[in-house]
């Protein structure tokens, strides 16, 4: 795709000559969009994309995706163990709040399902993983603006059709599709039942990753599924749901 010959050159040397003159306009739309730090008075300061794209081969990107699922799967199976020896949990609980802790301790056991994680690597002359994460909640909403406004910005600089600049987004693919249907697969394995109708995805009040998280709610929504951003303290009493101002959640996203 970088060497793709356009009316100002091919796309990789628009990218080391040009992206002053389409940078601006694809700070504006990325920010727009939700790629943003909410601060904790509401007011938000925009998160710079830098123009330096990595592209991977099918092959190498399998081979990542393969090697994140075994560390994921070993971790879960390290967590549980270290949970179920008596000289390991301490260690292990006394790193987390009293609520974490209590979380896990009384779920631990049941666990078996990990809808997404994230592994962070460092890629030089050698592979090596730096680590796992159940993932910040909000980073499939943050690298799907990310890529898809370069894609778009950067097209229409180098007058690209449309077509063209829509068939590198579907080929780049979306984490945003991607969590939603990790979710809707976790949700159908542990209830034994169809989709969830409607998806909590909860945050504190002007969390830093509000945009991104309105993000993920309205692409969840273009995808069929009801969603809505809700606050802890919005959730009403209730034991045997989870319910916002008389609406109720299948699922609650965190």
């Amino acid at each position: 795709m970088l060497h793709k010959t356009t009316e100002h050159g091919t796309l990789r040397e628009i990218l080391g000559q040009h992206a002053a003159d389409f940078g601006p306009e694809l700070a504006r739309i990325a920010y727009a969009r939700g790629l943003s730090v909410t601060r904790a008075d509401g007011t938000t300061t925009p998160i710079p994309i830098a123009a330096t794209p990595v592209v991977l081969d099918a092959h190498q990107l399998q081979r990542r995706q393969r090697l994140a699922a075994h560390l994921s799967s070993a971790g879960l199976k390290m967590s549980r163990a270290a949970l179920t020896s008596a000289e390991l949990r301490a260690v292990l609980l006394g790193g987390l709040s009293p609520l974490e802790a209590e979380l896990a301790e009384r779920s631990f056991a049941q666990l078996d399902t990990l809808a997404t994680t994230r592994v962070d690597f460092f890629d030089g002359d050698r592979f090596r993983a730096l680590e796992i994460n159940a993932t910040i909640p909000a980073m499939q909403g943050y690298s799907d603006i990310t890529a898809h406004t370069f894609l778009e910005v950067m097209g229409c600089f180098a007058g690209v059709p449309t077509r063209t600049i829509e068939d590198w987004k579907e080929r780049n693919g979306s984490n945003a599709r991607a969590l939603h249907d990790a979710l809707l697969s976790g949700y159908r394995r542990v209830r034994r039942r169809g989709a969830p109708h409607r998806i909590a995805i909860l945050c504190r009040r002007n969390d830093a990753q509000l945009g991104e998280l309105l993000f993920l709610r309205d692409r969840f929504r273009a995808l069929g599924t009801d969603a809505d951003v809700v606050h802890p303290d919005q959730i009403a009493d209730d034991d045997d749901a989870v319910r916002v101002d008389g609406k109720r959640y299948d699922l609650v996203y965190r």
